[in-house]
């Protein structure tokens, strides 16, 4: 079957699905003391993850399935060093920007590459 290009129904409904889910409600983005403890948004955090990791494993099965099978080899290796590589530099500079101090309610501007993230100081 030839597909068109283009966004179909599903493909539609799917981005505006996930552009409503990630959208940041207006309490998230003015309430600027949220306890990172919060058990509700350590799960989410840990489901989100899980489905990522996920839409790699299903990234894999479909770039295999429409590839020859020679090929299987080179597409697993992509796929892996894809995920490792977006480990890093989620360490580098993607906990940063989720999890730093704010900049005016916009982006995480410190913590990069986890600095200072466990120190032993209690006085704060």
């Amino acid at each position: 079957m030839i597909m068109r290009p283009g966004l179909t129904r599903s493909r539609l409904l799917a981005l505006t699905v996930t552009a409503i889910l990630v959208m940041p409600t207006q309490a998230s983005v003015q309430d600027s003391q949220v306890d990172r403890a919060d058990p509700v948004s350590t799960s989410l955090v840990i489901i989100n993850g899980f489905l990522v990791f996920f839409m790699q494993v299903g990234f894999l099965a479909y770039e295999t399935g429409s590839g020859r099978a020679k090929n299987v080899r080179n597409i697993l290796l992509k796929n892996l060093l894809d995920v490792m590589i977006a480990a890093m530099v989620w360490w580098a500079v993607g906990y940063a920007f989720a999890y730093g101090e704010s900049a005016k309610g916009i982006i995480g501007t410190n913590m990069f590459f986890y600095e200072g993230q466990y120190t032993n100081d209690k006085s704060t």
